[in-house]
């Protein structure tokens, strides 16, 4: 039986859905993150996710859908426990009619892991709903790459090949060789036909202009003119090149936060973790209070 309430609402449609993993200890040691490999597992068996189908039981009474839910974490959700993940894929697929597809952000530890990676990948054949597995490089050379982020583990592999999408998040740094960028593409687009999704993303250098972090974006990430000078040429690689031009590009965007939610520590927030209920959602969009993440 339909809730009366949701017939009567108009859909609201949102970019994505969220569930955060707070630790932040990870397998990569990246030079504009604080999440670190030497960070103690800080994994607290208290944080649980009760409250999440409750919470969707709300989106479905206010007739709130989204484009994705996303896995994330402030470290790597892959050293999350299995029990922890399946519980929360469970809900989003016992509640995948308000969701358009899942995104899991990964380190490309999760392709090491094949019960974890199946779990997910398998969501397209057994559910219905897409996966997409989301990794961040600094630099298309894959040596290289390693090297930046204090990669151990080569993930380009058998499991990579078999995941069904996968987007490329590249960070627009002096370490991606313009010079050698559309050769580098198109190489990568060859061997992985599965990366459905370029992204150029822009380092945030953040408040904080002590740490290491702010310094490193600072040195070494594209700046606004930077980016404003390289886009006509990625646009044009895209547009030339047949391998590419059947891939989607994308750049970052200024408006993240904007229609974007997350599950933090069993609470429903903003982007910035400010706590919302979910029947102030709609109102709070009317009168733009969503903040930005910037």
């Amino acid at each position: 039986m339909k809730n009366e309430n949701f017939e009567e609402k108009e859909r609201l449609e949102m970019d994505s859905f969220a569930i955060l993993f707070d630790s932040f200890r990870c397998n990569r040691n990246c030079p504009y993150c604080i999440a670190k490999n030497d960070h103690k597992f800080d994994f607290d068996c208290k944080e649980n996710y009760d409250n999440l189908d409750k919470i969707f039981e709300g989106f479905r009474k206010e007739n709130i859908h989204f484009k994705r839910a996303v896995f994330f974490g402030n470290g790597e959700p892959t050293l999350y426990p299995y029990s922890i993940l399946k519980k929360c894929f469970d809900s989003i697929i016992a509640n995948k009619d308000l969701f358009g597809e899942i995104e899991f952000y990964t380190s490309g530890l999760i392709f090491e892991d094949i019960k974890k990676f199946n779990l997910f990948n398998d969501s397209i054949t057994k559910y219905g709903i897409k996966t997409t597995f989301v990794i961040c490089m600094a630099s298309l050379d894959l040596e290289k790459d390693r090297e930046i982020l204090g990669q151990k583990n080569k993930y380009f592999n058998e499991q990579f090949e078999r995941a069904h999408n996968i987007k490329l998040s590249l960070c627009l740094t002096s370490f991606l060789n313009l010079d050698t960028l559309r050769k580098d593409l198109l190489d990568i687009a060859t061997k992985y036909p599965n990366i459905k999704i370029f992204y150029f993303k822009k380092l945030r250098p953040g408040h904080k202009t002590t740490t290491p972090q702010y310094k490193w974006v600072k040195k070494y990430a594209f700046d606004k003119e930077q980016i404003l000078k390289v886009k006509p040429m990625i646009n044009q690689i895209f547009k030339t090149e047949e391998i590419l031009s059947q891939k989607t590009l994308k750049y970052d965007s200024s408006e993240i936060g904007r229609r974007h939610l997350v599950f933090a520590q069993n609470r429903l927030c903003d982007f910035e973790e400010n706590e919302i209920e979910v029947s102030q959602i709609r109102e709070k969009i009317l009168n733009k209070e969503f903040g930005l993440y910037v």
